[in-house]
């Protein structure tokens, strides 16, 4: 299982794990949002509460949002 962290302030897009992972986040919301193309995956977040996506098939976008909290707000992404 791979894991990934960002406590942004702002947007930002990466590529972590050979997926393509847009996390960020802004006065209101977290969220997290990752793409792979061969590998199921998934999406979470944690702000005002924990919020995990389903595993999504390959080729497909996995989101995960919630209310974000004044600081302390993660997004995470994860293959299998």
């Amino acid at each position: 299982m791979v894991w990934g962290a960002a406590g942004a302030a702002n947007a930002t897009i990466t590529s972590p794990g050979g997926g393509t992972w847009d996390s960020g986040a802004s006065a209101k919301l977290v969220w997290s949002d990752y793409h792979h193309p061969s590998k199921t995956h998934r999406s979470s977040v944690v702000g005002e509460i924990y919020y995990t996506s389903d595993w999504t098939a390959p080729g497909l976008w996995s989101y995960a949002a919630t209310y974000a909290k004044l600081s302390g707000n993660k997004a995470y992404w994860d293959v299998k």
